[in-house]
């Protein structure tokens, strides 16, 4: 109760995953093998979220063609079986513990990871016909789209980040630190460029976000 699944690992690496792989199958045993394909699904998320019921209902859409019913069925069924950290039925989020989703994501391998990010870009994509400004607030698109575009797109990805439309909703919806952050280690220099400009326009852009053109305007209007 204290310590978690973490307990009963050792300290070794390899002993640590097998461990886990062992406690975990004791669960994994019980459900269908698409059961298990949805939840090694979820380890495409980031960690230390709680994700949104209505982003897992999109993914599983894509790749299972699951409703909202079923998804969340499916959801209530691995919590009930300890294979989810938390689940929040009136919140309408879910979590999935950190160690499950390394070792699941560990399974997944990187060509099993890029079908999902390719999945989940094409469920938003239907949603907003690639207009992506548009897209309804879910509570995940406008903050983790951007890494999701960069994991399979590269150009998609700069051309999202050098929409002004885009980076006007991801500010207002929400917030500055989390637009900065999406140009903080690029290597690209005119998205090196608008991040600086963005960082060094954020105390008026915090009084007022409806200055983002003017700022950016008057930042990089010199910039040749």
């Amino acid at each position: 109760d204290r310590r978690g699944l973490a307990a009963f690992d050792p300290g070794n690496a390899r002993s640590r995953d097998e461990a886990v792989g062992i406690t975990l199958g004791l669960s994994l045993d019980v459900l269908r093998e698409a059961e298990r394909d949805r939840l090694s699904e979820l380890a495409l998320f980031p960690e230390d979220l709680d994700i949104p019921l209505a982003a897992v209902e999109l993914l599983w859409r894509q790749t299972a063609g699951i409703d909202e019913i079923d998804a969340e069925d499916l959801l209530c069924r691995l919590f009930a079986l300890s294979l989810l950290l938390d689940l929040d039925l009136a919140g309408r989020t879910v979590r999935l513990h950190d160690m499950i989703r390394d070792w699941l994501r560990r399974g997944l391998g990187d060509d099993g990871l890029t079908k999902l990010h390719r999945a989940l870009v094409a469920g938003y994509r239907e949603l907003c016909a690639g207009d992506w400004h548009e897209l309804a607030d879910d509570g995940y698109a406008f903050q983790h789209l951007p890494g999701h575009l960069s994991a399979i797109d590269e150009a998609v990805w700069r051309d999202l980040l050098l929409d002004p439309r885009w980076m006007a909703r991801k500010l207002e919806r929400v917030s500055l630190a989390a637009l900065i952050g999406d140009y903080r280690h690029s290597e690209d220099e005119g998205l090196r460029l608008i991040g600086e400009a963005l960082r060094l326009s954020a105390h008026a852009l915090g009084h007022d976000p409806a200055q983002l053109p003017a700022q950016l305007c008057g930042r990089l209007g010199a910039v040749e």
